[in-house]
């Protein structure tokens, strides 16, 4: 295939070293496949595109802290302590018998997923 047409080993290789991951995924899609449907596979990865997003997974994370952990953890924000304190859903602790608040924290995660075109 490729001493008939010469350009389809240039393309490729250039395919290959342009973007990561490329060769292993190519050889996970043509395990198995001979002859002409081999060559229509080398076509279509030379002529399809491939796009890569990037996008952030929110986790939320939820403890429990009495009134003085809470002031402790948040120092220099007094105001979304009394806020917290005010409006927050609120627990009594059944062997210290103290007011438990419920404290929310989030963070992101950053995940990336390739999308190939055809």
């Amino acid at each position: 295939m490729f001493g008939k047409d010469p350009s389809l080993r240039q393309e490729l290789k250039e395919k290959f070293n342009a973007a990561d991951g490329s060769r292993s995924a190519f050889m996970l899609r043509a395990r198995g496949v001979v002859g002409d449907e081999f060559k229509a596979l080398v076509r279509t990865v030379l002529t399809e595109t491939t796009t890569q997003t990037n996008t952030l997974k929110r986790k939320e994370h939820t403890e429990y802290l009495d009134e003085v952990d809470l002031k402790k953890r948040l120092v220099d924000k007094p105001d979304q302590v009394q806020r917290i304190i005010d409006k927050g859903p609120e627990f009594e602790h059944p062997e210290t018998g103290a007011l438990m608040y419920t404290f929310r924290t989030f963070t992101q995660e950053h995940t990336h997923c390739y999308v190939a075109m055809y």
